[in-house]
């Protein structure tokens, strides 16, 4: 995009596709990030998960070991990089009643990159979008409130 002559890029992923975001982080300099219920280690939030498990168990009987799924997984975790996101530019809202995201996962992360702006609402992982307080947090951090 900034070969296209795009100066500033802000963006806004939910769940998967704030990890994504996470990883273009990588190639893409964001001016302000926004990352909804976001996946962080896709293993955690997986293995965590009973439907996912039987999936992994039945992966694991056609002879994948469990280390290998592992491994797979790290490569499109965030957690698995040192990420250039800047705290003060960052945002974070999550679903403290999310069934597939650990909150402790999210408020870490948020320490490590010393992420200030972090909101928890009492909504699933499904639901947080119902939230109207979520796009007033949002705009508050666009306009930098």
């Amino acid at each position: 995009l900034t070969q296209a002559g795009v100066e500033h890029i802000g963006a806004w992923g939910g769940s998967m596709g704030a990890s994504m975001l996470l990883l273009a982080s990588t190639h893409e300099k964001f001016e302000k990030l926004t990352l909804m219920i976001p996946v962080l280690d896709w293993y955690e939030t997986l293995s965590g998960n009973e439907y996912w498990q039987n999936i992994i168990q039945d992966v694991e009987k056609s002879g994948i070991k469990k280390e290998t799924i592992h491994q797979a997984m790290a490569l499109i975790s965030p957690v698995s990089y040192t990420l250039p996101i800047q705290g003060d530019k960052t945002q974070i809202l999550y679903a403290k009643e999310d069934a597939l995201i650990n909150e402790q996962s999210v408020l870490s992360f948020a320490e490590k990159y010393k992420i200030k702006n972090v909101a928890g609402y009492h909504k699933s992982h499904s639901t947080i979008l119902l939230d109207y307080f979520i796009y007033q947090d949002y705009e508050d951090f666009l306009q930098g409130k």
